[in-house]
């Protein structure tokens, strides 16, 4: 089957705009951060994961307010209850002909939640009948993960990418390289008597007239390259929401609620590129490897609110509608890089400066439609569909005064190229079933499906985010524990070397095809009083 090459202008303007971000001593944001920043997990109590999320048009959960805050009027007890789980992980990659596993386990902290019910209207069937107030914590996504990427016998190297006219003089790579000796600098006079200046390797042949010898490294054995290439990139942190929110219950037909959640997020990155040249070097005494690091930390915070409703036509229907604002998040994000070249005469390792940049980033708004059908005491289905256009994702930077024009000026060539090129909207449906076998004992099935927030002139591999759960549940009249186990994949592309038309001229450039498993075993434990 043909790979699928697409228009390499949108990747290339955002390259210009990263470098005019760091000369202006900031770290360029993108695509990745925006999906990062944008991104919700199944999450929740263990019931709701067991159903897929599904909870837009249920409610009485500790967890429906990261759905449908309207759930909480549904409630006619108080209720408080503490979740708990363990998270495997595992990262296959492969990279042309190359594959690589990596693997985590973490001990999360899910959920904690009270909601208090105030019913004493409970004998009117009328007018306002109950209320909900909730305080409570969901962790809404989970950023830890090992990664890992290998190709024995690559033709380019990381090093044509920092030799680029756009990178030799970013300190951050170009001027990395060329302070640890991986880099070589000449000019050339071209027909018209104008002298270029030309950047090159220390593993590559300058032919003169600005032309690099093509062949050199193609010389291993069945036209293998020379390069291998063995990179790393390590993750941790989490998305959180602290919310608070309120709920009425209306003559038990009708559910209305609003919440304002405050948003905290944490991510660290730590990648490891190392290379391996094992040709012949024009340049005598040459180094044959070098290690390129970087590491990367954001945290910030912010607020959304939520609105909802549902409306019970019948007892055995329920339909619900949800509005979640933007989130407007405020980061603060860290940034240093390094090269290291073991035969540099000095034995020091070459690092950046540590870049800082505060920024604020708004994520799209998000709706909810849900239709759900309870059959009696003896089970329910229920079904949830979510849009969220991420291509109204924006960056902004933190000060509004003239001192930052050049920074906001980059900010929005990243929107622009976000909005009209990379993102659009996607599409979550959620389906979830619970079947009382014999009471208090519950089954539960879940499905949760995402398309892809990605254009499908931009990724190779068209990404993919789907989930299926299941768990038991024993619910007495004061006390209840729900047990769930999720199986999550998520698929996509991951760039080892840079996605540019210009930076590799001995063979296309593609991405690595990442694909994440989620091994997810969750318990909540809760009363009711």
């Amino acid at each position: 089957m043909e790979t699928k090459r697409y228009s390499l202008k949108p990747t290339g303007l955002i390259a210009a705009v990263a470098m005019s971000l760091v000369a202006g001593s900031a770290v360029a944001q993108g695509v990745a951060d925006a999906l990062r920043f944008n991104r919700n997990d199944l999450v929740g109590t263990a019931r709701q994961q067991a159903m897929g999320g599904a909870f837009g048009a249920l409610g009485a959960d500790l967890s429906t307010v990261t759905i449908n805050p309207a759930g909480l009027g549904v409630y006619r007890a108080t209720e408080m209850g503490l979740t708990l789980g363990v998270n495997a992980i595992n990262n296959e990659s492969r990279y042309y002909d190359s594959k690589a596993n990596e693997d985590r386990v973490r001990v999360p902290f899910s959920q904690i939640g009270f909601a208090f019910n105030n019913s004493l209207m409970r004998e009117e069937t009328t007018g306002l009948v109950g209320s909900t107030f909730y305080v409570g914590y969901n962790r809404i996504a989970n950023y830890a993960g090992n990664e890992k990427y290998v190709d024995p016998f690559s033709h380019n190297s990381l090093l044509d990418y920092f030799c680029t006219e756009e990178q030799r003089k970013a300190s951050m790579t170009g001027g990395l390289a060329y302070d640890a000796w991986m880099m070589n600098d000449t000019t050339f006079v071209n027909e018209v008597g104008d002298e270029i200046p030309i950047s090159y390797n220390v593993w590559e042949n300058y032919l003169g007239n600005g032309k690099l010898d093509v062949t050199f490294r193609q010389d291993g054995a069945d036209g293998s390259g020379l390069v291998m290439v063995n990179k790393k990139v390590n993750t941790r942190g989490s998305k959180g929401d602290i919310s608070f929110a309120y709920a009425a219950n209306i003559s038990n037909k009708v559910f209305v609620g609003g919440s304002l959640s405050i948003i905290a997020l944490g991510y660290e990155e730590t990648m490891l590129h190392q290379e391996v040249f094992d040709g012949y070097t024009v340049v005598a005494n040459a180094p044959t490897s070098y290690t390129y690091r970087s590491y990367l930390d954001q945290n910030g915070a912010g607020v959304n609110f939520k609105l909802g409703v549902i409306v019970k036509p019948v007892n055995a229907l329920r339909l619900g509608f949800a509005l979640h604002s933007p989130t407007f998040l405020s980061l603060n994000e860290k940034y240093y890089a390094e090269l290291n070249n073991p035969n540099h005469p000095t034995g020091r390792v070459e690092r950046t400066v540590d870049f800082e940049s505060e920024y604020r980033y708004r994520s799209p708004s998000r709706i909810i439609a849900s239709i759900a059908g309870v059959i009696g005491h003896y089970g329910l289905i229920s079904v949830d569909y979510e849009r969220q256009n991420e291509a109204k994702s924006k960056f902004k930077a933190d000060d509004d005064d003239l001192t930052d024009y050049q920074e906001d000026a980059a900010m929005d060539g990243i929107n622009e190229v976000m909005k009209n090129y990379i993102l659009q909207a996607s599409n979550t449906l959620r389906v979830g079933a619970e079947v009382s076998v014999f009471q208090p004992m519950y089954l539960r099935l879940g499905y949760r499906m995402k398309t892809s927030p990605i254009t499908s002139d931009y990724y190779y591999t068209k990404p993919k985010d789907t989930a299926i759960s299941g768990g038991i549940g024993y619910r007495m009249n004061n006390f209840f524990i729900d047990a769930t186990y999720v199986c999550g994949k998520r698929v996509g592309d991951y760039w080892v070397m840079p996605d540019t038309s210009e930076g590799y001229i001995y063979e296309t450039n593609f991405p690595a095809k990442l694909t994440t498993k989620t091994h997810s075993a969750v318990v909540t434990v809760g009363f009711r009083f």
